[in-house]
């Protein structure tokens, strides 16, 4: 896969989950993720996406020593959910694109960084 088109990953697979969030339930059970409602996979993917492009953007090299509310903010009401993902999938792979190859951010291992770009293998 191109950088291009790993870049896009986050937006084009929000765009996936987006209408099935919007047509489904919030409190339906995720049949791979039991415990857990689409409303919770949604904020989780939208979270994600925060904290990722936070890092990126940032260029941190080192782990965060705060809270989730400081890094992605309070989670939206149900009524907003889909459009905070959408945008926060869609804002993720923005800030990637001019950073993702050269910039080394702090990586899963502690101390360990790593390319921007291996951030979108994750997707």
């Amino acid at each position: 896969m191109e950088v291009a088109e790993q870049i896009a990953v986050p937006a084009a697979e929000g765009e996936l989950l987006a209408p099935a969030a919007t047509d489904i339930d919030l409190d339906t059970p995720v049949a791979t993720v039991p415990d857990w409602p689409l409303r919770d996979l949604v904020r989780h993917l939208g979270g994600v996406h925060r904290w990722a492009a936070t890092t990126i953007r940032d260029a941190r090299q080192s782990r965060y020593d705060t809270t989730r509310l400081e890094v992605v903010g309070r989670w939206p009401d149900d009524a907003d959910l889909v459009e905070w993902f959408r945008a926060d999938a869609k804002s993720c792979s923005g800030t990637i694109a001019p950073f993702a190859p050269e910039l080394a951010v702090d990586g899963i291992v502690p101390g360990e960084l790593e390319s921007g770009l291996r951030w979108l293998w994750r997707y």
